[in-house]
């Protein structure tokens, strides 16, 4: 029994005084691999790995080299199809997915407007309502990732070594004989994250609780119906689509473009350039002296809020809201529950932004 057990042995382990064969050589590289697959690319394992293939290679040449390369290469492939296929086991659970980040997603708005719409919401305040709408955007911009971050902890540690098996390869490779080696798999985590994505995105794919899904649907229609305003041009399109798009996270309903509060807006931008007399209450305005006043002029008449801003360093619709967004009085304008409708304009770096609900006849305020 012992001669048996000498003589196995002595087919990965050379006997003293022996130097090790060509296979044996590469037999005791890929043991070593073994280890360095279990700690890592930065671990004492995977560089004892390299100082083996290293003495082997100076042994016996670039054959030895070439098996313990394509073995070495083949292995952690193999260890990294494994967990993949684990992960988008996990991520095919849709359904369960979906309800959690659903909950999840009303949960951190509801946050998120407690600041926001609060009377207190200050700039003592903005830190918190940006950490919380950034919580919000996590989930609306990225749900696999955020799925798999709030809702399959457990697999932090799989995506860890699937990433850290790409970076094991991608360095044995540049030090090896497959330096210019491309990598099957370099992309296989990305595409399943997209694909993800895809399926989970609350904006394509919202569920029936919190009213999710009809909230949504009502918001495109108002959008769509926006779309084909053609009395406005490119820009005032845009500014209004991009406020709906950041209500629609928040899981407000859209606002639909009202050509009075256009026509405010427009004169309001206007006055302000011609005049270079900036604010909301201006004595001597022509088309009246508050937000209100001129609303009424071209017809509107109901609850309304203006957002105003001066800004000559390279304007766009974009980058005025996301400056009317650092202001706490103008971000809460812009995601305010009461109003239904709005209109914007933009006359050489004056913007303007209108929001509104009309009266009925006979309604007070």
């Amino acid at each position: 029994m012992p001669r048996l057990v000498l003589l196995l042995l002595a087919a990965v382990v050379p006997l003293a005084g022996d130097p090790p064969t060509a296979d044996q050589a590469r037999d005791l590289v890929l043991l070593k691999l073994k280890a360095a697959l279990a700690a890592g690319p930065a671990s004492p394992a995977y560089a004892a790995f390299r100082e083996a293939r290293a003495a082997a290679v100076a042994a016996h040449g670039a054959v030895v080299a070439m098996a313990i390369d394509d073995a070495a290469i083949a292995a952690i492939e193999a260890e990294r199809a494994l967990l993949i296929a684990a992960l988008a086991k996990e991520l095919a659970d849709t359904d369960g997915l979906r309800n959690a980040l659903a909950s999840e997603l009303e949960r951190r708005r509801k946050r998120a407007l407690a600041v926001v719409d609060s009377p207190a919401f200050s700039a003592k305040t903005l830190p918190l309502a940006q950490t919380r709408i950034a919580e919000v955007a996590a989930i609306w911009e990225r749900p696999a990732t955020e799925a798999l971050a709030t809702f399959r902890q457990t697999l932090a540690k799989p995506l860890g070594r699937v990433a850290a098996l790409g970076a094991m390869r991608k360095d044995y490779c540049d030090g090896a004989t497959r330096r210019a080696d491309v990598d099957p798999q370099a992309d296989e985590l990305a595409r399943l994250r997209a694909a993800a994505d895809v399926v989970l995105d609350p904006k394509m794919a919202p569920v029936d609780r919190y009213d999710h899904a009809a909230v949504l649907a009502t918001s495109r229609a108002v959008r769509a119906a926006n779309a084909r305003v053609t009395e406005i041009s490119a820009e005032e399109q845009e500014g209004v689509d991009l406020v709906n798009q950041y209500r629609e996270m928040f899981g407000r309903p859209a606002l639909a473009i009202d050509m009075a509060l256009i026509q405010a807006a427009r004169a309001h931008s206007t006055y302000m350039r011609s005049s270079k007399r900036f604010g909301h209450n201006l004595d001597g305005h022509p088309d009246g002296r508050t937000p209100v006043d001129r609303c009424a002029k071209f017809g509107f008449v109901g609850i309304t809020s203006e957002n105003i801003l001066q800004d000559d360093t390279g304007p766009t619709p974009a980058r005025a809201i996301e400056l009317w967004k650092t202001s706490p009085p103008h971000h809460r304008a812009m995601v305010r529950g009461e109003v239904v409708a709005m209109g914007c304009a933009h006359d050489q770096g004056y913007w303007t932004q209108v929001f509104g609900r009309r009266m009925e006849p006979g309604q007070r305020k």
